[in-house]
């Protein structure tokens, strides 16, 4: 007995021995791809950045060991989303004359993520604040937040990257005012007295002090990924290879899910600025991104020309359905928000067309209109002689008295009819005469439209309505603006 168990024993001693030899060892995490600063800075020196001239310190180095070491998976699922992304930030960029190099300040922003959020409330690619997101344009409602659509943000992010760069003659400093904004840069020049971002960095906020080291580290990540073993997880053909329509009337992902046999989950990341996947009915319309095999089959739904639903991706002249006899009539497609006084039969006097007319372009049940109701109008492209001298229509509609926002389903089809800019109606000098519910704003040096709004308290879109402006357009100082007093 004693024997077996002695033989037993030495077996199992010898089995344990061997186990122990072919066990891989435990490797930590920081030993697996070695690097040392000498690497780094050597492997710096090689890449040729027209923003920033790329240098090693204690910041960049955290950052690339967040990047190569503490978070690999999500390192390898951002380089993945450099394939998605960096084509068309580097197509912008280069249409707007602005360093290609740019491109990286988004893995800084949002790890290259559309739908990222901040602490703070920033969001998207390039991380809009909602006031500076409404300044450049973006819209953000509760079907919609363009600061999540990759074209439209971009376009806003190098809008505001230009006019920061203009400010200062500098991209470190303009990267630094994207970031803190450019008041604290401002005040960092200030007390340093100078303007180089070195020597400055210290009276800036702690992330605005550290963001160009930031922007140097996902420089060298985005260049330097394969030294560290790092293999990027590319996403499927399908939302690398895209093609985008506009889409002016409201639709589901569901339905166009249907339509093209996109699963909705790919509809879903190429469209992040949808948030209830749905695309609003929209009268300047809204972009839907698709992969490029089946964008055809979207777009071939919508052909005929008898069917409501051309309008859907067809701006300008389309055949739109006016009444059961007559369905192929030419006609502009255009929007109306009710009123709180409109009727049914007043909207089809002023559009000069039929109550019916009115209820089968919008599929309504129902006489009855309800106040904020998005309804759809179908204009005639050849609008008919007139009847009446056109100098009787301009004093009808520029009588101090008059309210465009009120009097607008009279006043279009008239201008529409006549053939008079619709503009013109708002533009003239009798209707800028001063009228005790406005107030008169002379635009000052450096004021935005956001800013006069934030003064009187009232919505920029009253404003750019009340102005006939666009939301891009560039105000220049010394530009009087009207607002509507609460």
């Amino acid at each position: 007995m004693r024997t077996i168990l002695a033989f037993l024993f030495v077996l199992s001693f010898i089995y344990s021995g061997l186990q122990a030899q072919y066990q891989e060892p435990e490797v930590a995490p920081s030993e697996i791809h070695k690097y040392s600063d000498d690497d780094l800075r050597e492997r710096l020196n090689l890449i040729v950045n027209k923003v920033v001239a790329p240098r090693l310190d204690a910041v960049v180095k955290s950052y690339v060991k967040t990047y190569t070491v503490l978070k690999r998976d999500k390192t390898e699922a951002m380089l993945g989303r450099m394939a998605m992304y960096f084509p068309l930030f580097e197509k912008l960029l280069s249409e707007n004359e602005m360093p290609k190099d740019l491109k990286f300040l988004s893995i800084t922003e949002s790890a290259l993520n559309p739908k990222a959020r901040s602490r703070s409330g920033a969001v998207g690619l390039w991380q809009f604040m909602p006031t500076t997101g409404r300044e450049y344009g973006l819209t953000q409602n509760r079907y919609v937040d363009l600061r999540r659509d990759p074209k439209k943000s971009t376009l806003a992010a190098i809008k505001f990257l230009k006019r920061l760069y203009q400010k200062y003659g500098d991209w470190e400093l303009a990267l630094a005012g994207y970031n803190g904004g450019p008041g604290r840069v401002n005040r960092a020049i200030k007390r340093g007295r100078s303007k180089n971002f070195w020597k400055i960095r210290r009276y800036l906020p702690r992330e605005t002090r550290n963001y160009v080291s930031a922007y140097i580290a996902a420089t060298y990540i985005a260049n330097f990924y394969s030294e560290h073993g790092l293999v990027p997880l590319f996403p499927d053909v399908e939302l690398q290879l895209t093609e985008s329509t506009t889409v002016y009337t409201g639709i589901t992902f569901n339905e166009i899910s249907e339509i093209t046999d996109v699963p909705i989950y790919i509809i879903e990341i190429l469209n992040p600025a949808y948030k209830r996947n749905y695309i609003p009915s929209s009268r300047r319309g809204y972009s839907l991104v698709l992969p490029m095999s089946k964008m055809g089959a979207f777009l071939d739904h919508f052909k005929k020309p008898d069917d409501d639903k051309s309008i859907a991706t067809i701006g300008g002249s389309i055949h739109a359905p006016r009444t059961k006899k007559d369905k192929t009539l030419n006609a502009r497609l255009d929007y109306y928000i009710v009123k709180k006084e409109d009727s049914l039969n007043e909207l089809a006097k002023a559009f000069n067309c039929e109550e019916q007319d009115i209820m089968l372009w919008n599929r309504l049940t129902s006489r009855q209109l309800r106040k904020g109701q998005q309804l759809k109008i179908y204009l005639a492209l050849k609008p008919p002689k007139p009847t009446q001298p056109v100098e009787q229509i301009e004093a009808y509609s520029i009588s101090p008295e008059t309210d465009t926002t009120k009097q607008l389903p009279v006043l279009q089809p008239i201008a529409f009819n006549y053939e008079i800019v619709f503009s013109k109606f708002t533009k003239s000098k009798k209707w800028l005469k001063r009228d005790k519910r406005f107030v008169y704003h002379k635009i000052r040096r450096g004021e935005s439209l956001y800013d006069v709004a934030e003064k009187y308290k009232v919505n920029i879109g009253d404003i750019l309505m009340l102005n006939d402006m666009k939301p891009t357009q560039v105000i220049k100082a010394g530009t009087k603006i009207k607002v509507k007093k609460k």
